[in-house]
């Protein structure tokens, strides 16, 4: 199977999905937060937010490519990325609350909003 050249920005992403998932992976189950949290708790939020913005990315762009046809591969992945990096700090944002042991949710509700309303400005600006 060829894949077409004006779909190798997705299925670069897609490698860098696999790729943070094995981080992720590698993190969860090789280091202890107890025994260095200064490194274990900061590379656990880091790859989480890379596998879940890149894994949200890949959806939406397929999904973009798959049902818009009006608009270019380029604007797709651009949409899709901002997206994916927005719903990643708020799962981010999210997971720092409930460390904390703050999460309610309404602050849960105040924090995806909050995404909601960053990608209504980027929305907006068109």
């Amino acid at each position: 199977m060829k894949i077409e050249r004006k779909y190798w920005p997705v299925w670069t992403l897609v490698t860098a999905m696999f790729f943070a998932w094995s981080a992720w992976g590698m993190v969860y189950n090789n280091m202890s937060p107890f025994a260095s949290p200064a490194i274990a708790i900061p590379m656990f939020y880091f790859t989480s937010f890379l596998s879940v913005s890149l894994t949200f990315f890949t959806f939406d762009a397929f999904l973009r490519l798959a049902f818009i046809q009006q608009k270019t591969v380029l604007h797709h992945v651009y949409a899709s990325l901002r997206q994916g990096v927005i719903f990643g700090l708020a799962c981010l944002g999210i997971m720092a609350f409930q460390q904390f042991g703050i999460l309610t949710w309404w602050i849960g509700l105040m924090i995806i909003s909050m995404g909601f309303f960053l990608e209504a400005v980027f929305w907006n600006q068109k």
